[in-house]
């Protein structure tokens, strides 16, 4: 009998060794990190801004409010992991970019809202009868193909929804995205190509 109290002594003892050598931590959650309009970042250290990029230098595991317009968010590999909601909340932002993040256990990893100047075309577009006539601009160029050509479909999709007749026009050489993108949405070629 003694001696298997002295044993259960040894193994806890030994086990309490082992846990303060390899120090076991729980990862906890530091609260909710904001990166406020001013650019300051605040509840953690674990984003390093260099001005307007922000980018993670170690797991985080909370949520991100981001409150400032044109920002870079690189996670670096690094992820953003927690419970709740929404991992990155960009509501009524415009122009942000998150990359090389990976973002766990989140009901919405990002938590997008249009920006009022959005939420401005949209309303407008949903005031038009139908039948109303639109005028849509495709003078855009390779550089800004990526971001205007997705609006421009987005907002053709919107104004088939309506039922309104869209007048397309460009200027610069490369109309032909207009003239494709009115063939993806529309299933067809348009009416007329000057």
């Amino acid at each position: 009998m003694k001696r298997q109290f002295i044993e259960v002594i040894l193994i806890l003892l030994l086990i309490g060794m082992l846990t303060s050598v390899f120090n076991f931590q729980p990862a906890k959650a530091s609260g909710t990190v904001y990166i406020r309009p001013s650019g300051t970042v605040e509840a953690t250290d674990k984003i390093q801004r260099d001005g307007d990029v922000y980018t993670f230098t170690d797991n985080i595991y909370d949520s991100i409010v981001i409150e400032k317009d044109n920002t870079v968010i690189d996670g670096a590999g690094y992820t953003l992991q927690g419970t709740g909601t929404h991992g990155i909340n960009i509501t009524w932002r415009s122009n942000l970019t998150a990359e090389n993040v990976g973002v766990k256990a989140f009901y919405h990893s990002i938590w997008p809202e249009p920006s009022e100047e959005t939420l401005g075309i949209y309303n407008f577009v949903e005031s038009l009868s139908p039948g109303s006539v639109v005028i849509l601009s495709f003078d855009f160029g390779p550089s800004t193909l990526s971001e205007n050509y997705p609006q421009a479909k987005a907002f053709l999709f919107h104004c088939k929804q309506r039922g309104l007749r869209v007048i397309g026009v460009a200027f610069w050489p490369i109309a032909l995205i207009g003239e494709d993108t009115f063939r993806e949405v529309y299933g067809r070629k348009p009416c007329k190509t000057v």
